[in-house]
């Protein structure tokens, strides 16, 4: 079993953005600490990315991608998870086709850092691969 399991079923109560990156909050404890590349994934398309967030595309007032991205994962619950070997990126499925990818954008740098209820965290490394705490 991966150590990233536990987080199979728990449901996005909170999603904050700070200067270094974003945490989303899941129920009964919990969180996932992103400062890379994350995005959000919809019927098929890119749908938010933590690159969006101040830009306007055109719009009236621009986007703010922490509040965006709870609307759209507020109450879902996770039904898989997963972690890509070769390049630790970690991804998070939903219901209704919607996933949270987090994209590892450095070699020297932990970039995302799951944290259990009980304290256990797992963390991306910098080259390679996982490491638990």
């Amino acid at each position: 079993m991966q150590p990233i399991e536990w987080i199979r079923g728990k449901t996005v109560v909170g999603v904050e953005r700070d200067d270094r990156g974003t945490t989303f909050h899941f129920d009964r404890g919990g969180a996932l600490r992103v400062e890379c590349l994350w995005r959000i994934i919809t019927k098929g398309r890119v749908w938010l990315t933590s690159e969006d967030d101040l830009q306007t595309f055109g719009l009236l007032t621009p986007n703010d991608a922490g509040p965006a991205a709870f609307a759209m994962l507020v109450a879902r619950v996770v039904t898989e998870c997963a972690v890509t070997p070769d390049t630790g990126d970690l991804s998070l499925s939903f219901a209704k086709s919607i996933r949270l990818e987090c994209i590892r954008d450095t070699s020297g740098y932990a970039r995302w850092q799951l944290t259990a209820p009980d304290g256990m965290q797992v963390i991306a490394r910098g080259g390679d691969g996982l490491a638990e705490a």
